[in-house]
C-alpha cells in the first residue's frame, strides 16, 4: 500500500494545496507539525485566558492538549535533524 492509498491520507486537492506540493516531503511534514503546534498553543492560550468561564470538561482537556503540543514539538525536532 502506498501512502497515497492509505486510508488516513487525504485525497482532497485542497488539502494537497495546503501542503505546498512543490516543497520536499520533510518541509511539508515540518509545515504540518508547525500547524499542529500553533493550534495546540492557541487552544492552551484560549483556555488560560478564559479559565474562569471554561467548563470543567474543557479544563480537563488541557493536559492532553499540552501532551499534543509536546508530542508535535518532539516530532518537529526529529524532522529537523
Amino acid at each position: 500500500m502506498t501512502a497515497r492509498n492509505h486510508p488516513l491520507i487525504s485525497n482532497d486537492s485542497y488539502d494537497e494545496a495546503l501542503a505546498f506540493p512543490e516543497l520536499p516531503v520533510r518541509e511539508q511534514v515540518a509545515n504540518r507539525l508547525a500547524d499542529a503546534l500553533w493550534a495546540a498553543d492557541q487552544i492552551m492560550m484560549l483556555i488560560d485566558e478564559r479559565l474562569a468561564q471554561a467548563p470543567r470538561d474543557i479544563l480537563d482537556l488541557l493536559p492532553r492538549v499540552r501532551a499534543l503540543y509536546d508530542g508535535a514539538n518532539t516530532l518537529m525536532k526529529e524532522v529537523g535533524n
